[in-house]
């Protein structure tokens, strides 16, 4: 069954004045991620999963430039492509962060679990 949904002109007039500006807000996600950074521990491991957020967290946004600048529109989508790795392994970073040894407690950083 395809039931189709009619959109008003009203509701049409504000999604094309919606703005989607990548660029901006990848270098919000950069800062998020240095925010999120700056919370590990410093011990071995807290540095060491820090290194490798900080490397995957702040490099999208100036991929996305790279990405601007591209030759063709295979590069283009190539360096999109490392942007979209780099987002992923961030995230994937954060599962290691919530099932090993770090927990958040109450929103004010991360202690050692048990």
């Amino acid at each position: 069954m395809n039931i189709e949904h009619r959109t008003s002109n009203i509701e049409w007039e504000k999604m094309k004045k919606q703005t989607y500006d990548l660029e901006e807000r990848l270098l919000g996600y950069s800062v998020r991620s240095i925010k999120i950074v700056e919370q590990l521990p410093n011990t071995r491991a807290g540095n060491h999963v820090a290194g490798q957020l900080l490397r995957s967290g702040t490099s999208p946004y100036p991929n996305h430039g790279e990405a601007q600048a591209a030759e063709s529109p295979k590069d283009f989508i190539h360096k999109l492509r490392i942007s979209l790795l780099d987002v992923c392994f961030f995230i994937s970073r954060l599962g290691v962060i919530g099932r090993s040894m770090f927990s958040f407690q109450n929103n004010t950083g991360f202690r050692p679990a048990k």
